[in-house]
Parts: structure tokens; C-alpha cells; sequence
């Protein structure tokens, strides 16, 4: 009896080691090489931005490792859920279509004032950054988003166009487009 104790504890050691080596031979296979490392440290979408979309505008991060987060107001009334919801940021990755296109998604936990959760949205698009860095704007017509419920239902999924522009942030500079004084904007 021993012995066949002894045999089965071995055999799961065994079978644990290679679920372990099997796990760890995946997740370096998914490791970009130095390479496209280089491609992406260098890549122009990498960088502050600071991102007009059609119902205001957000700073966004494009980080050299291929991470993303995108930024939004902290609340807002989800017409796919009928409630105002609580919103972090969207965090996500990138990776290089050419050498000035990328191709994005990004997901965000949404969640009632309580704390409850009530779903997800994710985004996904393709940017293309300006030939002199300093701009991009979406590189097709059309963008994808997935709104999810609690239990990850989908409740939609669509392409539609969504026209945007980023700005890079630098350091004592951001160039914007000239605004246009709203009505009751006092006038220096």
C-alpha cells in the first residue's frame, strides 16, 4: 500500500512539473521576441495622448511593452443598460500594423453605485499616427465595441464609425485644435 502511495505521489509531481513546463513554454511563446520589442519601443504610438472623441475628449497611455490604458469620465448614463454606471479606465494592448498604424482593444469593468458589477465594455480599433508624431486618428472607418453584461452575456456587438483624433502630451506643450467659445464663454 505504501509502495502504491508512494507511486501515486510521484505521479502527480510528475504530471504537476509538466502542466508547470507546459505553462511556462506557452507563456514564452507568447513573449514577443527583441525584435518586435524594439518595433513596438520605438513604434510613434507610444506616448500621452490626448484623444477628442464624439462626446468629449480623454488621456490615453500607449506604453512601449504593448499595454494600453485609456482613460473616461468616472460615471456615465449607459443607454445599453438604461443606468448610470461607474467606470474605470480601459485597459488593454496594442501591437504595430505598419510603421505607423496600430491596432488596439481595451476593456473596462462597469459597475452600479453600489459597487455591483454590471458588465464590461471592450473597444477595439486601428489608429495611424501623423508622419510627424504628433497626431493620429482612426486608420479605418470603423470601430468595434462589445458591451457584456454581469454574467457576460453580450447585450451588443458592432462595427460603426467612430471618427477620433489624438494629440500628443509632451512636457509644456499639447497641440490642440483651436476651440470655439461655447454661449455665455466670457471673452478676455
Amino acid at each position: 500500500m505504501r509502495r502504491f502511495v508512494l507511486s501515486l505521489s510521484l505521479a502527480f509531481v510528475m504530471l504537476l512539473g509538466y502542466a508547470t513546463s507546459e505553462r511556462a513554454s506557452q507563456a514564452h511563446d507568447a513573449t514577443p521576441g527583441p525584435a518586435a520589442m524594439m518595433a513596438m519601443a520605438t513604434h510613434p504610438i507610444v506616448g500621452a495622448w490626448f484623444v477628442e472623441v464624439p462626446d468629449g475628449a480623454l488621456p490615453n497611455v500607449f506604453h512601449a511593452d504593448g499595454t494600453a490604458i485609456l482613460a473616461v469620465p468616472p460615471t456615465y448614463l449607459d443607454p445599453m443598460l438604461g443606468v448610470t454606471t461607474f467606470q474605470g479606465p480601459l485597459v488593454g494592448a496594442w501591437e504595430p500594423t505598419s510603421e505607423r498604424g496600430a491596432h488596439f482593444t481595451a476593456i473596462q469593468a462597469l459597475s452600479d453605485a453600489e459597487g455591483t458589477a454590471m458588465g464590461s465594455f471592450t473597444f477595439e480599433g486601428y489608429l495611424l499616427v501623423s508622419e510627424d508624431g504628433q497626431r493620429f486618428t482612426a486608420d479605418t472607418p470603423d470601430a468595434r465595441i462589445i458591451v457584456r453584461d454581469a454574467t457576460n452575456a453580450i447585450l451588443a456587438d458592432e462595427h460603426f464609425p467612430f471618427p477620433l483624433t489624438g494629440y500628443r502630451i509632451t512636457p509644456g506643450s499639447m497641440i490642440l485644435p483651436e476651440g470655439t467659445p461655447g454661449a455665455g464663454t466670457p471673452t478676455p
